[in-house]
Order: C-alpha cells, then structure tokens, then sequence
C-alpha cells in the first residue's frame, strides 16, 4: 500500500528520471547529426624542418576533436573543406613571407568510418638569400648596423618591414617629417638569391608649428595643449608626438587621441600638428562585485566626473567593502601642473581595516599626491597626508610617502614579458610628537619571460623593514609586515605565516622578505595551468633576509581567461612545518603577480 505521503516523492522521482533522458537523448541526438559527417580526429603537419609544429599549428584554424567529445555537450568537430583550403594558404604564405618562395603545402586525407585525420604536407624547398643591401638617397641618420636586412640572411617580409618602419623613425625623429622610403628586391629563382634596395627621400627639416585641436567638447584646448609634451617652434621628432597622445590617454579624459601632421598644412619648414580626440562619457557611475577567499564578499559602487572645471579635472567618489577592507574616498586629480608630465591629486578618505582577524582599526583623514611621470612608463611620487586614528584627539598622525614605479609589462592583467619594479619609503608619526615616529621601506620587484609551448616562467621578489624612530613605544600592529594569503606565500592563509603570541594569532614583524616562482601554461584559448614555489618569512626584528629561516610551500593552479583578467584557483602546500594546515586554498580575480 502507497500512502499519500510517499505519492508525491515518487511522481517527482519519475519527472527527474524524464528530464534526465531527456538531456541525455538531446546531447545525443546532437553527436548523431554530426556522425553524419565526418569527425576531424586528428590534425598533423609534417615536412617542416625549419619551423616547429607548435609554431605551424597556431596559424591553422583546423582542430582536432576534443577527447572529452564523448561528452552529450561537446560536439565533436566536422571536417570542413573550406577551413582545410584556407589552413594551406596560411601555411604558404607564411613561408613565403619567411624566405621560402619555392614552398608547396599539400594534405593527406585518411578516413576510417566517420573520423577523419588530416596531414598538411609541407615542401619548403631552399631558402632565398641575400646577396646585397643598398641604402640609396639621404641616409645620414641611419645606422646600416642595427638592420635585419643584411647579406647572408634569409630574405623575410619581416625583417623588411622591421627595417623600413626603424629606418623612418630615425629620419622622423631628425626633423624629417615627410620623409618617403621605398623598398625594392631583385630575386633570382634560379639561385635562391635576392638584392635589397632602400631608396630613401628624407626631405627638408621641419619644426612643430601650431597645434589645432579638434573633437573637444567638455575639455578646453588650451588643457589638450598643455599635455602636448612639444612646443612650436622645436624640432620635429616622431617620439615627441607618441609621447603627447600618451600623456594625453594618461588623463583619462579622451576615448582616443590621434597626432597628425598633415602635409597640405606644412609651410616651408613647419609642420601644423593637428590633435584630434574623441572624449570618453563626462559622467559614469561604476558597479563591481566579486569574491575571493581572501576578501571574501567584496563589492564597490563609484561615481566619476571626467572635467569637472573644463580642464580635465577627474573626480570620483566611491565606497569598496569587504571583510579586510571597507574605504570611502573622494579625491581630485588635476593634470599637467607645471609641466604636462606632472599630476596632482588631493583626497579625503575615511576607512576600516582588519588584521589577522583580530586586529581593527578606523582612520579618517587626507592627503595631497604629486606625481611626475619622468618616462613613459616611469612614475616619481610625493604624497604627504594625515589624519586621526579611531576618532581619538589624541591619535592625530602625519605621513610622507615616496615611491618609485617602472612598469614595463606587456599586459597589466596577465603578463608574459616584461618587468615592474616598485620601491617606497615611508614616514608616519604622530602629529607633533617625535617620541612615536617609524620609517617604513619596501621594495618589489618582478619578471615575466616567454618559454616554449605558450607558457611563461614568472618570478617576484619583495621585501621591507621598519626602523623604530621614536625613544620609546612598539611599532603598532597595523603598520607591522604580515605574510601568507593568495598573493604571498600560498602554503598559509591570509596574514597568518610570520610571529604568533600565545594564543595562536599572528602579531607581525618589522621585516619580511618573500620569493616566488611560477610557470604559467596556456591550454587553448580559454584554460590554463600554473606550477610555482612560493618562500618567504616574517621576522620580529632584522632577520627575514636570512634564507636559513625561510618557510616554503609548493603548489598549482587552473585558470579560466576571462575577458576581466584570469580567474584562477590554487592549491598550496607547506613544506615547513606548522600547526596550521599544510593545505591552502585560494580563489580570486587575476594572478598572483
């Protein structure tokens, strides 16, 4: 007998069973359609001897199948004929363009019932060589030495380019504005042999003439004309324009900025500069939400105003809050004071920080910023500010801050190439008094170098320490170094990797010093895997820099390449011992370093 209870648990038993054939009877009904093609299985190049096949293979659109297309969502791939015909033009023609005129790209078709392997057969044939380079005209500012071109070398469409593109700079960057280069070769097929002219018309001299600014709606041309980084009057140089449409971006006023010169409005040896800028929405307001196992529930709400007084004033005012962090800040950024490569910025903040779960803290104050951007990619920053620590009369504090940033990454959320350096000193005391006064000093350094197989070996180096200036007192525990979390050592959890008191809870240092190492891989487009060994320690005094003290974990991770920055998730493990886990876990928004 079926109680009236037991009818509805099994009614629903019986509409989950339906639904679930009737996913896996859709998945399948899909893998079906396709079997009536033919499935790529296999996709390989062969012949190649001067290119390796991982090189080949990125510039082919055939793939093969996946193995996990036995899977009801994912489809196996077809054979497409057309994506067949194309992939063998690719491979000529990059051939052609590497020197090999005489290639010939075939493919071999193997079927066994519906799966299909595809061989593209590559001939490269012999290599043309150079046998001479000319520069022909007004080639006095060009260096024959630093050319790709060269005889005895294959003759490639981009080393040509390469040359062409370096030997206009170096005119455009000596007055020559309107310089005119053409490249001409003579290619005997019978020897494989080829002659290389570059006849050069470099043209008069010119000189910076006006500057006409176009496009502006909100922004006064006088602003867009005080971050040009050249003045009338001086001599014309290519860099000096790519320098301006830099500074100008750096505002974050335009959404693009051209730099033109055209010849119809050159006069005898001025050239006009005409900047037109296309400006980016004056008002927006920005919603963010995310997590992390670091930061947890995290979100952030701001509103910005791009020119406020005309003159490409950027004012923002905004919350972010999560369980380590919740600031409010309003601040002011005015551009090109005193100079187009100088910034200043003034800001009020009222904030609320925890540290190693047990230590909070409020401070509510300001500060003023001045920056100077001494290169293109080199910033020199002087910030001074104060204010009062958990709304006590009695805990007013002043700071001075220099720091020193290069950056010289190829990509700000997923870096291949490249190094950042950044190093800072600190000043902070209370207000008037010299008995409570620390010196805070940091430096960070990293490295990103391409390897084979789409991966990267990325490494980092930082380390600081804190000199106790005042007669009397301990350093307070905010301003203490603390290590572990998702991006220090990754064996520890945040802040929890360093000195602990009786109880257990971690009390900080005044030096820290930490390493990593990290080969990140590419899986396709989408997916990737990294392997790293992180080290580091936290010290009461001076001894963190000692490498016989170090504690190390070792790990891996996945990453989803998201359009935002990697989504990544690590597994850590401690190689010293501990009494808290030897496995980490960590999940957030973008890499480590």
């Amino acid at each position: 007998m079926v109680t009236d209870g037991a009818r509805p648990a099994r009614h629903l038993a019986g509409w989950w069973i339906i639904a679930l054939l009737m996913v896996v009877c859709s998945g399948r009904e899909g893998v079906a359609q396709v079997d009536t093609f033919t499935t790529l299985s296999e996709v390989d190049i062969t012949g190649n001897r001067h290119f390796e096949k991982s090189v080949l293979m990125e510039l082919i659109e055939s793939r093969e199948s996946s193995w996990l297309s036995w899977l009801p969502w994912i489809d196996p791939r077809p054979v497409v004929q057309s994506s067949v015909r194309t992939d063998m033009l690719r491979l000529a023609s990059f051939y052609k363009d590497e020197g090999f005129l005489a290639v010939t790209v075939d493919t071999l078709i193997e079927r066994k019932g519906t799966k299909v392997r595809v061989a593209f057969l590559v001939s490269e044939g012999q290599p043309v060589l150079i046998d001479s380079v000319l520069v022909r005209g007004d080639a006095d500012v060009i260096d024959p030495g630093r050319m790709e071109t060269r005889a005895g070398a294959r003759l490639t469409r981009g080393a040509l380019e390469e040359d062409r593109v370096r030997m206009l700079s170096a005119l455009r960057d000596s007055g020559h504005a309107f310089a005119r280069l053409e490249v001409k070769t003579a290619i005997d097929p019978d020897k494989n042999r080829a002659s290389v002219a570059f006849d050069v018309n470099a043209g008069n001299r010119f000189r910076f003439g006006d500057v006409v600014v176009r496009g502006n709606r909100n922004v006064g041309a006088a602003t867009i004309r005080r971050g040009v980084t050249f003045r009338p009057g001086a001599a014309f140089q290519q860099r000096s324009a790519q320098d301006a449409r830099r500074q100008l971006y750096r505002s974050r006023a335009f959404r693009s900025v051209v730099i033109d010169f055209p010849d119809s409005l050159a006069r005898d040896t001025t050239a006009t500069t005409v900047v037109s800028v296309s400006e980016r929405s004056l008002r927006s307001v920005k919603l963010g939400a995310g997590y992390d196992t670091q930061n947890q529930l995290n979100g952030s709400i701001s509103w910005t105003h791009r020119s406020v007084f005309g003159g490409a004033q950027h004012f923002r005012i905004g919350i972010d809050a999560s369980a380590i962090l919740t600031e409010f800040r309003a601040s002011l950024t005015q551009p090109y004071v005193f100079g187009n490569r100088n910034w200043l910025n003034f800001g009020l903040f009222m904030r609320s920080r925890v540290k190693a779960d047990e230590f909070r803290q409020t401070e509510i104050g300001g500060d003023i910023a001045f920056e100077r951007n001494i290169a293109s990619r080199t910033t020199l920053l002087f910030e001074t500010g104060g204010g009062v620590i958990g709304f006590e009369g009695d805990s007013l504090f002043v700071e001075f801050v220099t720091s020193f940033i290069d950056d010289h990454r190829d990509d700000f959320l997923d870096p291949s190439d490249g190094v950042f350096v950044r190093v800072e000193a600190r000043q902070k005391g209370a207000l008037f008094q010299s008995s409570r006064e620390l010196l805070k000093l940091t430096a960070e350094g990293r490295w990103y170098t391409p390897l084979p197989a789409s991966s990267v070996l990325a490494s980092r180096v930082s380390g600081g320490m804190i000199v106790n200036l005042s007669s009397e007192g301990e350093i307070p525990n905010f301003e203490r170094f603390f290590a572990g979390g998702l991006a220090s050592v990754r064996g520890w959890s945040l802040d929890q990797l360093g000195p602990k008191d009786r109880m257990g809870t971690p009390v900080g240092g005044k030096s820290k010093f930490e390493g990593s190492i990290e080969i990140r891989t590419r899986l396709g487009k989408y997916l990737g895997t990294a392997i790293f060994l992180d080290g580091g320690q936290v010290d009461p005094q001076f001894n963190a820099f000692d490498f016989g003290g170090f504690a190390w974990a070792v790990g891996g991770g996945l990453r989803y390449l998201s359009p935002v920055g990697p989504i990544r998730l690590d597994a850590g493990r401690r190689l010293t011992e501990d009494d808290t886990s030897r496995w980490q876990y960590h999940f957030s928004i973008g890499q480590a370093f």
